[in-house]
């Protein structure tokens, strides 16, 4: 009785543990998809309420991709993302998908760097 129930509990640990992997992948991905969607409103020439919050999609998505934003000399090197970038940001997200995840010590996506 007793095997059993430790084999039950390492089960049940297993399936726990599985399932909250799923859901920082599942997090990352719409945390990304939310970034590419300010980033696309901007291009489209809609109004972005807090730039701030453009600035913070924009390094997110430089920080994954390694894919750098378009800059404009001026005022402290403005982030001007263009066409060009979001559609490099959308392939990286549509390449990459499955190797990122949400990590919620530091509460932003990271990828996984070996697999």
């Amino acid at each position: 009785m007793n095997k059993i129930n430790i084999s039950l509990c390492c089960i049940l640990f297993f399936l726990f543990s599985c399932k909250s992997i799923d859901s920082r992948v599942v997090k990352a991905r719409e945390e990304y998809k939310k970034d590419l969607k300010l980033v696309k409103r901007h291009i489209d020439g809609k109004t972005i309420e807090k730039v701030v919050e453009l600035n913070n999609s924009v390094r997110n998505l430089e920080r994954l991709s390694s894919i750098k934003s378009h800059m404009e000399e001026g005022f402290e090197n403005s982030i001007m993302p263009t066409k060009g970038n979001y559609i490099d940001w959308q392939q990286w997200y549509k390449d990459n998908k499955n190797i990122i995840f949400w990590n919620e010590e530091h509460n932003r996506i990271e990828k996984h760097t070996s697999l």
